[in-house]
């Protein structure tokens, strides 16, 4: 059959690579691998709502330059303007009031029905927010942020066992320290002994929270970080989980890891990550084995620090791993994560993280820290698995049993 009569076709975007065999003359060859892009499509709905006034929206609000379409979507009384059969808006920057000129362009949404809409199209990488205008009607109290970069959006990360929903579990560990902490040495002990231990080596992912001292390299200055995390003023300590513990002792600590390996995992985590020195872009992927409702978070974190620790006679805790850089999925007030919604068991929620990158991170040193929470017995949400990226680009795929 010629080439030319294959197609592909699928409903998830992400990367596909393929490969080509034929037998001749007794003998399989085999082609060179093919990869193939399917790109997301913009999601566009000009249905009527129940809004009032003038509202506007935006197919994405995160796409790359000269690639992604971008469509800018204003309502009057909840009824979708056209951008050539109605009177004109006006867009405007928000920092500066300043008017952005639109091009206009036919578009078909997803139910079908054709209009002109307002097309955003910066010719390089900004972060903006946007307001519009229509007569005696502005948008300004709730305008739209689009953030144009360079490099392409990721995709979703290739799901090898579509139909499994049995996943290996990690717990997530924020350890609560500082350079200046004199007794925080001893937690450290106890996280380097684990990681030496076969058995609890991969059962957790680490983050370390330094907010003991603003002295601290490594200060995470969030105010209200280790209220958001469920954790205390108290050095040492650790949160497990996203549920505090004062405990550092290395059975207490094995004692829970056993726990939660017990208990198992609701939803399993894949990420794809792509970064250009500036930003860093992850699109993560959470499977449910059980029906429930979902949330995702991103700790981007840096390793091999070297910073003086005090308590620490013999010099060996002075080189700092898994320092939290950023943090991405507060949620009331509590780093529970971005809500992905109602999950049904097999089915895939998806959130698309935007990290900026500061010049002081040595980046060939920074990963990212990935975790799904989903409410317990009593309704509180609580960390169900977690993985680690190798570094910040790079794929991590659903880790099965």
């Amino acid at each position: 059959m010629p080439l030319e009569e294959l197609t592909f076709t699928t409903t998830v975007a992400g990367a596909y690579t393929f490969y080509f065999t034929y037998d001749k003359a007794g003998q399989t060859h085999t082609s060179e691998d093919v990869e193939v892009i399917a790109v997301e499509k913009a999601k566009l709905d000009f249905a009527d709502n129940d809004e009032q006034g003038l509202t506007i929206t935006a197919s994405h609000s995160l796409f790359q330059v000269g690639v992604d379409e971008v469509y800018l979507i204003v309502r009057k009384d909840g009824k979708v303007m056209d951008a050539i059969t109605d009177e004109e808006v006006t867009f405007y920057d928000y920092s500066d009031n300043k008017e952005i000129a639109m091009t206009t362009k036919k578009v078909t949404d997803d139910n079908g029905v054709e209009m002109y809409m307002y097309r955003y199209n910066p010719k390089e990488a900004c972060v903006r927010t946007i307001w519009a205008g229509y007569k005696t009607l502005n948008t300004k109290n709730k305008p739209v942020k689009l953030t144009a970069v360079d490099i392409p959006i990721p995709m979703a990360a290739i799901d090898t066992d579509p139909d499994n929903t049995s996943f290996k579990r990690r717990s997530l560990l924020f350890q609560l320290t500082g350079t200046a902490c004199p007794n925080c040495p001893r937690l450290i002990e106890v996280i380097k002994n684990l990681w030496a231990n076969e058995k609890y080596a991969d059962s957790f992912v680490h983050v370390g929270v330094h907010t003991y001292n603003n002295t601290d390299p490594m200060y995470y200055a969030e105010a209200g970080f280790v209220n958001a995390i469920r954790g205390v003023d108290s050095y040492p300590a650790y949160v497990l989980d996203l549920l505090y513990s004062g405990a550092h002792e290395n059975q207490t600590f094995r004692n829970e890891l056993d726990a939660a390996q017990a208990e198992g995992t609701k939803a399993g985590i894949a990420a794809r990550i792509q970064s250009d020195g500036l930003t860093a872009l992850a699109r993560v992927s959470v499977k449910a084995s059980v029906e429930g409702e979902y949330c995702v978070a991103a700790m981007l974190v840096e390793s091999n620090i070297t910073a003086t620790q005090s308590g620490d006679l013999n010099g060996e805790h002075k080189v700092h791993e898994n320092a939290l850089r950023l943090a991405d999925g507060k949620n009331k007030g509590e780093y529970i994560g971005h809500s992905l919604g109602t999950l049904k068991a097999g089915e895939v929620g998806e959130y698309l993280f935007n990290m900026p990158l500061k010049s002081r991170w040595v980046q060939p040193n920074c990963h990212v820290v990935f975790y799904v929470t989903t409410p317990d017995a009593k309704g509180t949400f609580r960390v169900t698995n977690a993985i680690a990226s190798e570094s910040l680009n790079c794929t991590v795929e659903f880790d099965y049993k």
